[in-house]
């Protein structure tokens, strides 16, 4: 794995470790769905970068 992607990979951990904070704080909120909406689509959006990083089908 070369250096750039390896960066990049941390990166995304680093963004989904944040988000998943996030969606617990959140999870006190009334309006909790629209939120964890919103979170659940940046997670999709990384998870798929994560998988063309990693060459994955």
């Amino acid at each position: 794995m070369d250096k750039t992607t390896r960066r990049r990979l941390l990166e995304i951990t680093g963004h989904l470790e944040a988000i998943a904070v996030q969606m617990e704080e959140d999870s006190k909120i009334p309006a909790k769905y629209v939120l964890n909406s919103f979170h659940a689509e940046e997670i999709k959006k990384l998870t798929k970068e994560m998988a063309v990083l990693l060459a994955l089908p």
